[in-house]
């Protein structure tokens, strides 16, 4: 089965270490993926502006379907993960701003 990968990146105003901590206690990539194996979500924070802020990527890849409703399952999630994933960097963004 043929995958395909759905992401949204975003520049968060913060050091990379309070972005890590916001997400889970790791200091790599975080991984989450569906119980099934059908999809892989990562959760990427890499250093930006000389380390003053982060460049955090959200990405999903998934396992594409065959046919035609495989055609629109994929155009419906590449169109509305992308939408999530930005606000969720959103709520990222404004959680690490209130922290001190």
């Amino acid at each position: 089965m043929t995958q395909y990968r759905v992401s949204c990146s975003g520049r968060i105003g913060a050091q990379p270490a309070r972005v890590y901590a916001a997400i889970a206690d790791y200091r790599r990539q975080l991984v989450e993926s569906n119980t099934d194996g059908s999809g892989v979500t990562t959760f990427t924070v890499d250093e930006s502006d000389g380390g003053r802020s982060a460049q955090v990527t959200i990405a999903t890849d998934l396992a594409a379907r065959p046919g035609f409703l495989g055609l629109l399952e994929r155009l419906t999630i590449s169109i509305m993960l992308p939408r999530i994933y930005r606000k969720e960097l959103a709520l990222l963004a404004s959680h690490v701003a209130r922290q001190p």
